[in-house]
């Protein structure tokens, strides 16, 4: 390996690898050797010869028997950083090989400056710092032996008056150079012209350098520059103020004459990028531009510039400070969450049980967490109240027993107000419609604790006898009312049956109904709901049996026999009988007719019915 003035080679074989189906060689060869430099060698053993270019690189030659691989010529890596030739090895079958050749590089250029020679002019009212970009140095060189800060003033620089900065961007072989104020330029007491020899220089060995020189004018200028009256301004403004409304008036004053006193007024837009105040050039007043909002923000520093209008401006800078106050706009934020499933809570809620999470905010007062809003209820009955003890959160909670059947829902709704900071207070309500659901807390009720109902005797099955009703307040299967009949035979209770579903009671068609042997048979029915547990009441029915006439009347006895005097006077009793009738009306009410079977009895005897009997049982 040699270095200037002899051959230097670097020879590196960094991979075999096959890439779309070849076989790619990678070699590395330093820059600016003599042609025929030995770059590598391709492996005859792998890929034997004889080779057959098929895309060559005028930089690199190939030997197509040996496998040789050198330079054609003095390759210059700035030019060109990388050389390929495609071939096929066809010794053993066919092989595609491409040959990479990359150039390594070597100091071999200088950084220069795109744009030679630099004149820029500065008034001596430059301020200290004032930094003025000088342009770019660039080196065609890559790593190592690329141009390296720091760039250097080597001449010209009077009193230390300027240094440099440089930074490097996205490329690493660019300077970019800014020269810098470092003093006060006086033009008429100073230096007037400045001719600075700027020398940058990379890293390579042995270093290279370049020079500029840049020429820096002094121009007398406008060395007064305007004064406010105040360097600090402030003023309090409402938050809803309106656009176009005069906030502050600055001023300032220049004591040059003609163009370099005449003062124009700016801001400062990095202190107000929204644009929210504007400033009349001419006059210094300042005027709302875009609407401002307190929760946004509450106060704004702005910076004012007072420029002159001479050849080299000057300028000077007053603050203002704008304070905005809170302006009650908007109502408070209400936040519902529900602690129950569908707005609904079942009638048997526990009493001190909490359906609803409130939490409110005023938009107005963004960042008090504690904000003075009063939350109110409406529309609860009694049954249900607010508790909090933050007055920041709060929670509806249960205060006593609820009822379905005296209220199946409730519209609540939630007022907030807050407190009004810079106007009358605002309310915000939230509505909601709260569902109470049912329970089996009800047992079905009878429109009669007593029906009374009368039935022939001998009816046939089927026949109506009464219907009874029960209801009940409840919901859906807790309401639904099956009817049944309690069994109880002393009082012949069988001899009826109901239907289940709508408590119509008729005779049953095994029934014998007998007014003589039960008149007045009652039954009890039971009404259940289908709740869970189901619930009952029951109903007593008085029913009174209608007598048939089905049954003869009996005497006591089935012979009589008497006497009769021949004197006996007309119309006396010689005989008393006594007949009962089994039908129920006869025995309640004695309703036996008697007479004589003329037939059969004498003309002289007549029979007589209740008078007659009574005076013979008065006379016997």
């Amino acid at each position: 390996m040699k270095f200037w003035g002899s051959v230097r080679v670097l020879l590196l074989l960094s991979s075999v690898a096959a890439v779309y189906g070849e076989v790619v060689l990678k070699f590395d060869v330093v820059e600016e050797q003599d042609p025929l430099t030995y770059i590598g060698q391709i492996n005859v053993s792998a890929y034997p010869p004889p080779y057959t270019v098929m895309q060559g690189d005028e930089g690199i030659s190939l030997d197509t028997q040996s496998g040789r691989i050198q330079t054609a010529r003095r390759l210059d890596r700035e030019t060109k950083s990388e050389h390929t030739v495609a071939l096929f090895s066809t010794g053993k079958g066919f092989v595609a090989i491409q040959i990479q050749v990359n150039v390594t590089d070597i100091n071999d250029n200088a950084p220069y400056f795109p744009n030679g020679s630099k004149s820029l002019s500065l008034s001596e009212i430059s301020p200290n710092g004032s930094k003025v970009h000088i342009g770019s140095v660039i080196d065609r060189d890559i790593g190592v032996n690329t141009v390296k800060p720091p760039a250097v003033i080597i001449s010209g620089n009077q009193e230390n008056m300027f240094k440099l900065e440089t930074k490097t961007t996205g490329s690493q072989n660019t300077l970019y150079l800014d020269l810098v104020l470092n003093g006060k330029l006086d033009y008429d007491n100073g230096v007037k012209k400045y001719s600075l020899v700027i020398q940058v220089s990379d890293g390579g060995t042995p270093q290279r350098s370049t020079d500029l020189t840049v020429t820096v004018n002094v121009l007398d200028a406008n060395d007064n520059a305007p004064e406010f009256t105040h360097t600090k301004y402030s003023t309090v403004i409402p938050e809803n103020i309106l656009i176009g409304a005069s906030i502050v008036k600055v001023s300032a004053t220049d004591i040059d004459s003609g163009e370099n006193g005449h003062i124009t007024y700016l801001l400062d837009r990095q202190r107000d990028p929204e644009e929210h105040f504007v400033i009349e050039p001419n006059t210094g007043i300042i005027r709302i531009n875009k609407q401002v909002d307190y929760e946004h923000q509450k106060h704004y520093e702005l910076s004012v510039i007072a420029r002159d209008n001479g050849s080299q401006t000057l300028e000077s800078n007053a603050v203002v400070e704008v304070n905005i106050t809170n302006v009650n706009e908007q109502p408070a934020n209400i936040n519902l969450v529900y602690l129950i499933q569908d707005n609904k809570t079942y009638e048997n809620a526990t009493v001190g049980g909490f359906i609803a999470r409130i939490s409110v905010s005023d938009p107005d007062s963004p960042n008090n967490y504690f904000a003075n809003v009063n939350v109110t209820l409406q529309g609860d009955m009694g049954y249900f109240g607010l508790v909090t003890d933050d007055k920041v959160v709060y929670r509806i909670k249960i205060l006593k027993p609820l009822d379905r059947e005296t209220y199946s829902n409730y519209n609540l709704t939630i007022t907030a107000e807050d407190s009004g900071p810079g106007g009358p207070p605002l309310y915000a309500t939230k509505s909601f419609t709260l569902i109470v659901d049912d329970v089996n807390d009800n047992a079905p009720k009878f429109n009669q604790t007593v029906y009374t109902a009368s039935v022939p005797e001998k009816a046939p099955a089927g026949t109506s006898v009464v219907n009874v009703m029960a209801t009940d307040p409840d919901l859906g299967e807790n309401a639904r009312v099956t009817y049944s009949i309690i069994s109880n035979p002393s009082s012949d209770s069988d001899w009826f049956e109901i239907s289940v579903t709508t408590g119509f009671i008729t005779t049953k068609s095994t029934a014998n109904i007998d007014c003589e042997h039960n008149s007045n048979p009652w039954i009890t029915v039971i009404a259940t709901d289908h709740g869970s547990p189901p619930l009952s009441s029951t109903a007593t029915v008085s029913i009174t049996i209608d007598d048939v006439n089905d049954l003869e009347p009996v005497f006591e006895r089935s012979y009589y026999e008497a006497k009769v005097p021949e004197n006996v006077a007309v119309g006396s009793c010689i005989l008393a009988v006594s007949a009962n009738d089994p039908d129920c009306q006869g025995r309640t009410q004695n309703l036996v007719r008697y007479h004589l079977d003329n037939s059969t009895a004498s003309r002289p005897f007549t029979g007589r019915s209740y008078q007659w009997t009574n005076l013979c049982q008065q006379s016997s």
